[in-house]
């Protein structure tokens, strides 16, 4: 039998084998299952984070209550009559002194007209009794010298009396004339007096009918009724036409130019607070913005009851706020500057053997990670708190941690660029319009997302 040959394989095949032999042991063995996917993480909304600031925070004594205008003031009627006219409505502004309204009061200005004929009749009173004096004066002046013609006569005779050249009849007839010269005098004087009695008399009278008319006049100008302050009308409570009895309200006048808080602390706080310290207010309406002002005035007394003082908190307001808004006065007794501001609802606490401990969960890459920090002062009108530990400004925060945001949990800013499951994450410091440290009152709930 011949032998066949040896044949070289084609150099095609020899190239191919490698392949084959790398499909047979693959298709020895099965498939691997699929693992299971990994949870997708949580997706926080931009209302769930807040940003680590630096800042100022104000702590001190806290007193809440209505806004009310500083000075304000019920126009009433001080006569009675009828309302002839009403000159402004509510809202409208008015100056100190500008008349607001007129009543009809015949009874009131003919009284008036009355006690001003009264002081004329008692000028005229006064002006006769000084005639009257002016005449007893007159009347002195000739007793006086009749007394002097009746001694002379009276010394004449007395002579010729002596030389027997008169007789004792003519004699005391001389001496007659002198004391009815005297008598005459005497009753002159008298005269003078009543008179200036009299004198003294109108003028009381004219003192009287001018005060009588001096009321009556003011009684007659307050049918006239005018403004005490300058400020704006807030209510009125009568119509033209309308009778109106001495007490009654016609209008509400309020100044806003300074707003006046009251509160009431205890008497341990109380001494904490003196006339002139800062106060800062927050608003309601007015969120964001804080309004500063200083206390005007302390009651020297506590109530029996409450044992409480009343504080008075007051508001400069050239912005022009409306009175009746409610506020929280903080009466600051110390301000730390530059200090690490978190929202309140960001910071847990719990009580351990050493005490309370307080911790915040922070964004760290795509992680969250919970950090202890230590509590420096709080402000609860702005809802921030001032912490210390290893955090810094622009950290970010959760406001509102759930049972989801755990040490740890795998998170992802909502916005930010998608993440794969081995760590591609987008980091901690992707853009994010989180709220300050004030945070969001209403903070969303963390989003869980799957399957992204």
């Amino acid at each position: 039998m011949t032998p066949t040959p040896f044949r070289a394989a084609p150099r095609r095949a020899l190239l191919a084998l490698p392949f084959l032999l790398v499909l047979a042991a693959c298709g020895g063995d099965e498939a691997p299952e699929p693992t299971e996917t990994e949870a997708a993480p949580l997706v926080l909304a931009s209302t769930d984070v807040a940003t680590v600031e630096r800042g100022e925070i104000q702590t001190g004594i806290q007193i809440t209550g209505t806004l009310e205008p500083a000075d304000q003031a019920e126009v009433k009627a001080q006569v009675p009559g009828t309302l002839g006219s009403l000159r402004y409505q509510e809202g409208d502004r008015v100056g100190r002194g500008s008349v607001m309204a007129t009543i009809t009061a015949e009874g009131v200005q003919s009284q008036a007209s009355a006690t001003r004929a009264g002081v004329g009749s008692a000028q005229a009173g006064v002006t006769t009794a000084q005639a009257s004096v002016a005449n007893a004066q007159a009347q002195i002046e000739a007793a006086q010298a009749q007394l002097a013609l009746a001694r002379e006569r009276a010394e004449s005779a007395q002579l010729l009396y002596n030389e027997g050249a008169m007789s004792r009849l003519d004699y005391r007839a001389a001496q007659a004339q002198v004391e009815a010269a005297q008598a005459q005098l005497a009753s002159a004087r008298a005269g003078l007096t009543a008179a200036r009695g009299q004198v003294a008399a109108a003028r009381g009278q004219v003192a009287n009918a001018q005060s009588q008319a001096t009321a009556a006049g003011e009684q007659a100008a307050r049918t006239t009724v005018r403004s005490p302050l300058s400020g704006s009308v807030s209510a009125r409570q009568a119509e033209p036409g309308e009778a109106v009895a001495p007490g009654q309200t016609l209008y509400t006048v309020v100044s806003t130019s300074a707003l006046e808080l009251r509160g009431q602390v205890g008497v341990e706080e109380a001494r904490r607070v003196r006339v002139g310290d800062p106060v800062v207010f927050q608003i309601d309406g007015y969120p964001g913005q804080t309004f500063r002002g200083s206390v005007s005035r302390i009651t020297p007394t506590a109530d029996p009851a409450s044992r409480q003082v009343g504080v008075f908190l007051r508001l400069q307001n050239p912005s022009g706020l409306v009175g009746g808004l409610f506020a929280t006065g903080t009466v600051v007794s110390e301000t730390l500057d530059d200090a690490l501001l978190v929202p309140e609802s960001a910071v847990r606490t719990r009580e351990t053997e050493n005490g309370q401990a307080a911790t915040v969960l922070v964004v760290r890459g795509d992680q969250l990670r919970q950090q202890p920090v230590g509590i420096v002062q709080r402000d609860p009108s702005r809802g921030v708190i001032a912490v210390q530990g290893e955090i810094q400004a622009g950290d970010r925060v959760v406001v509102a941690p759930t049972t989801d945001t755990v040490d740890g949990a795998r998170v992802r800013l909502a916005g930010a660029a998608g993440s794969s499951s081995t760590g591609g994450g987008s980091s901690g410091d992707a853009s994010a319009s989180g709220p300050g440290p004030a945070g969001d009152d209403r903070p969303t709930a963390a989003l869980r997302a799957r399957g992204q």
